[in-house]
């Protein structure tokens, strides 16, 4: 009679001498650790089940069926004369590659076929696909290919049944589920079913500025988006989201728009450059255009380093705003109810329908302009001729060349890119387009000199839409 027993189990140790048939030893295990009696471990290796008996010897049993893997704690039945297998709960251990399942001869292959693709319907080259199922011996299966310049992708040989297919590229995703038919070729252009990228593939953020609208093109392309106002003076918003660390981590991507103003060297304002910092080395994307370029200089400075006269102005236009009023619009969180007051009535929780959409355009007099950093360029006006440098860009329009007219001057040239730094368009003399990549977490901060506003054509429409999906 055994009593209750509790099997533990001991992987660094191991009684010594127990055989197949049962056998008194001294409860002594291999590396010299006495086991009191009532004690008891399991050997994986041996697959042999040890307790130690009140007089100070070993029990041990061989475990029928052991597949050699570990075996969580077993309780053992109670009083009732059973040997120790008898009373165990039987462990699966599931799929053993040493001892392989019998090969099922009803089971089949399938293929898949399809075409990754936005909310709008419309193709994504370089998509990344994968497939995870199981096999006809039940093990998982993982397939991944890459979607080519049309979209199009296939895969071979899948096991038949419900498969989870991953369409992701940069930080949009989505998981939908697929029936694989054996001896056939499922192909999902064919189903009547969306298989696209959903309207909520990444969980994105757009600050409002002046002479970009990057949220034209996100509209355009079927994503959804949460908007802040980022203009002064009703910069509120954005300030809020950046000073929020727990607010800002709730998004994927941010964009940045030219013109937006952000208080990045006023002491109250360091918050949002560590919060920026941090979001993009814990995985997170950032886009900015032109203006905004203080964004750069002041979170990721050996990124990318810009020419001319390329100042940024510390603490803005006060134009002789009080002292109150100027630390007010420089806060983050916790800003007293005054901070959003201002011309317009625009508040710290107001976002994009009450942004006042540009800086310069007459509707606010600068004795309100809120203190921020403001890079001034000094970019002539006139068409450049680009080169695409990245493989991505260039299958997105089908050549390697861009024209790109600036319109106004004041535009930030870019000198040199750092560390981690790709140029993806360059002009005749310097970048116009460059993306840093923290090297630790794949987070991105893609910088460009030309945006959707002053140089929209269909060409740069093509390139941003491609840039955003490297985001």
């Amino acid at each position: 009679m055994l009593g209750r027993l509790v099997i533990f189990i001991l992987l660094a140790s191991w009684p010594v001498g127990c055989t197949s048939e049962l056998q008194e030893q001294p409860c002594t295990t291999a590396s010299g650790t006495i086991l009191k009696p009532g004690e008891s471990s399991f050997n994986s290796s041996t697959c042999e089940i040890c307790q130690c008996g009140a007089e100070g010897a070993s029990i041990c049993e061989r475990v029928p069926d052991c597949r050699n893997q570990a075996i969580p704690i077993w309780d053992m039945g109670a009083d009732d004369g059973k040997t120790f297998y008898d009373n165990m709960e039987r462990y699966d251990a599931g799929p053993n590659p040493e001892y392989p399942e019998e090969p099922n001869d009803q089971c089949t292959y399938g293929n898949l076929s399809g075409t990754a693709c936005g909310p709008d319907g419309q193709d994504i080259a370089g998509a990344v696909i994968t497939v995870r199922g199981v096999d006809c011996q039940g093990m998982a299966v993982v397939q991944e290919t890459r979607a080519n310049a049309n979209g199009q992708y296939a895969l071979g040989n899948l096991p038949e049944g419900t498969v989870t297919i991953t369409l992701e590229i940069g930080s949009f995703s989505r998981d939908f589920s697929v029936d694989i038919r054996g001896g056939e070729t499922t192909d999902l252009d064919t189903t009547g079913a969306d298989y696209c990228l959903s309207r909520d593939a990444a969980k994105i953020a757009v600050i409002t500025g002046s002479f970009d609208h990057i949220e034209g093109i996100l509209d355009d392309m079927g994503f959804e988006y949460d908007l802040f106002c980022g203009d002064a003076p009703s910069n509120a918003g954005a300030r809020t989201l950046f000073g929020d660390w727990d607010r800002l981590t709730q998004y994927d991507v941010v964009f940045i728009n030219c013109g937006s103003v952000l208080p990045l060297t006023h002491t109250s304002g360091r918050s949002i450059v560590e919060n920026l910092q941090r979001f993009v080395s814990e995985g997170g994307s950032v886009y900015i255009s032109d203006l905004a370029a203080s964004v750069i200089t002041q979170a990721w400075p050996n990124s990318v380093r810009f020419r001319g006269i390329s100042e940024s102005l510390p603490g803005g236009f006060d134009f002789g705003l009080p002292p109150e009023q100027q630390a007010c619009c420089a806060c983050t969180t916790n800003c007293p109810p005054s901070c959003g007051i201002n011309p317009m009535g625009v508040t710290h929780n107001d976002r994009g329908d009450m942004c006042l959409g540009s800086m310069f355009d007459g509707r606010i007099p600068f004795g309100f302009f809120c203190p921020g950093d403001i890079m001034m360029g000094d970019g002539y006006p006139g068409q450049v001729q680009a080169r695409l440098e990245s493989e991505i860009l260039r299958t997105a329009l089908g050549r390697d060349s861009l024209a790109v007219h600036f319109d106004t001057g004041g535009w930030v040239e870019i000198d040199s890119v750092g560390p981690n730094t790709e140029v993806l368009v360059s002009g005749p003399y310097a970048p116009l387009m460059s993306m840093y990549t923290d090297p630790s977490s794949g987070g991105r901060v893609a910088y460009t000199t030309f945006h959707n506003e002053t140089q929209t054509s269909s060409d740069v429409q093509a390139i941003l839409r491609a840039l955003i999906f490297q985001l």
